[in-house]
C-alpha cells in the first residue's frame, strides 16, 4: 500500500522529458505500475476490510488514470503528435 502511495506521489516530479518516443513509453509504463499497484492494494484492503486504506488505494488508481490521461489526451485529435515533431 505504501509503495503505491509513494510511487503515485513521485510521478508528478518525473525528471525526464516526455517528448521522445522512449521516454514517453517509459513514463506510461511507470504510470501503469501506479495503476497496477493501486488495484492490487485495493483488492488486498477489500479482503482485509480496511476501509480507509481501501479509499486511499482507489484514489491511487484514479490518480494513475489521471496522469495517463494528462499525457495522452492532448496528443489525440485531427493531427496526432505522439513522439515529438
Amino acid at each position: 500500500m505504501s509503495l503505491a502511495v509513494l510511487l503515485s506521489t513521485a510521478m508528478p516530479f518525473w525528471p525526464y522529458p516526455k517528448d521522445g518516443m522512449w521516454w514517453l513509453l517509459f513514463y506510461l509504463f511507470a504510470d501503469a505500475l501506479v495503476v497496477i499497484a493501486g488495484i492490487w492494494s485495493a483488492q488486498l484492503t477489500w479482503r482485509t476490510r480496511l476501509g480507509v486504506a481501501h479509499t486511499v488505494a482507489l484514489c491511487v488508481v484514479l490518480w494513475g488514470i489521471t496522469l495517463a490521461a494528462e499525457d495522452t489526451l492532448p496528443r489525440m485529435g485531427t493531427d496526432p503528435i505522439w513522439f515529438g515533431p
